[in-house]
């Protein structure tokens, strides 16, 4: 599957929250906001994880808006199921996980919440063009978001 894999954002239309991602990434001192979209197969199924990270990697003051220890992070993982139509995914909430570090520590889970039975389209985009390294995908309202393939 081309699809499969772990895809960083690297840029979106979405005007919620992507002054912050840009701002971030030009001054680390900030702090520093990742966004991952995991797509891989489980058995016969699809899943769809949106994984936002936020890290403080120095003491600086300009970064203690995260709330974080130093050289901490902490994660918010949106879990979905999915299903795939030709390039088109529709995603369904089914959980959310938060997690964090302490100093030298791998993530451990702070909270873990199923959540069966939410329907709707929690996300339904186009993938209006993927190869081994990048991906754009569409998503109602016409958002646009590039995301370049890690792993």
């Amino acid at each position: 599957d081309l699809l499969c894999g772990r895809w960083e954002l690297l840029a979106t239309t979405q005007a919620r929250g992507a002054g912050l991602l840009r701002a971030m990434r030009r001054d680390p001192t900030l702090g520093r906001v990742d966004v991952y979209q995991d797509i891989r197969r489980e058995n016969s199924e699809l899943r769809l994880d949106n994984v936002i990270t936020i890290r403080r990697d120095d003491d600086g003051w300009r970064s203690a808006w995260t709330l974080l220890a130093p050289n901490t992070r902490s994660s918010l993982v949106l879990r979905h199921t999915a299903t795939l139509e030709g390039m088109r995914i529709l995603a369904a909430l089914d959980g959310v996980e938060v997690d964090g570090t302490r100093v030298g520590e791998a993530p451990q889970t702070i909270a873990a919440l199923p959540l069966p039975g939410i329907t709707g389209e929690a996300g339904v985009f186009d993938n209006t063009y993927v190869d081994g390294a990048l991906r754009i995908a569409r998503s109602s309202g016409d958002v646009l978001r590039v995301f370049e393939r890690v792993s």
